[in-house]
């Protein structure tokens, strides 16, 4: 009579305090803490490419205005220009072009961390309404709550149209002037560097000039390469160590 031994195989759970030698073991155990450290490990996980598909949930419509934000977005960076990587002769190109305004945020009687932000926020603006910009130091004169008249030198921003018309372009850098307390920014909207610039009244402070919506002329375009202080009187803009001025 022949006779049957039983056998229990059990699978022993071999551990090494390297989770790369630990993986290497072969064991249920190992391949559990593996794909557990995997889970942990950010590095290891991608995230889904949704660049040129849709994202879960997303409509065709929401799709496209995602694609048309992404575009504007690189439009604007490619406008933008660093103000270490400006070149006087690069906005004079943009003067020659036609549409072309010098904006500012600041206030002579706010304080130096107040324009600062006052500064971010109108490039935000500037921005969020499609129009390229460049920053510069501008010089322009300011009328204070007495009506005392002073010339002040403040971070401005020459600005672009992008793709606006010269009347979108005006009421756009209009609203800009407006919304940061301005009396009024400087535009120039006709091509050619023999067309003269304006002085756009942008407040209703009564000894303030030109009046709200009224332009005053300032002059044609004068450039001056000389590491100096910005030219003498309104609309005068230093780029580097490079100043232009509407005179």
């Amino acid at each position: 009579m022949k006779t049957y031994q039983q056998f229990m195989l059990e699978a022993g759970d071999w551990w090494h305090p390297d989770p790369k030698k630990d993986a290497a073991i072969s064991g249920a155990g190992n391949k559990m803490r593996a794909r557990e450290d995997r889970g942990q490990d950010t590095s290891a996980q991608t995230k889904p490419d949704y660049s040129n598909r849709l994202k879960p949930g997303e409509t065709y419509l929401q799709y496209d205005k995602r694609k048309q934000a992404e575009r504007m977005q690189k439009r604007m960076q490619k406008e933008e220009v660093d103000l270490s990587e400006t070149s006087l002769s690069r906005i004079v190109s943009k003067i020659r072009k036609g549409g072309v305004a010098t904006v500012s945020a600041e206030r002579g009687d706010k304080s130096k961390a107040e324009n600062k932000k006052r500064s971010k926020q109108l490039e935000k603006d500037i921005r969020g309404r499609g129009m390229g910009m460049t920053k510069a130091r501008g010089s322009f004169v300011e009328v204070d709550d007495d009506g005392k008249r002073r010339e002040v030198g403040e971070k401005s921003y020459i600005v672009t149209p992008g793709k606006k018309g010269k009347r979108k372009f005006k009421k756009a850098v209009s609203a800009l002037g407006k919304k940061h307390d301005q009396d009024s920014v400087l535009i120039k909207q006709k091509p050619g560097l023999k067309s003269k610039a304006s002085w756009l009244g942008t407040t209703k402070r009564k000894d303030a000039e030109p009046k709200m919506g009224k332009t005053s002329p300032q002059g044609t375009l004068k450039t001056k390469d000389a590491n100096k202080p910005l030219p003498g009187g309104e609309g005068g803009t230093k780029i580097k160590n490079k100043t232009y001025q509407f005179k």
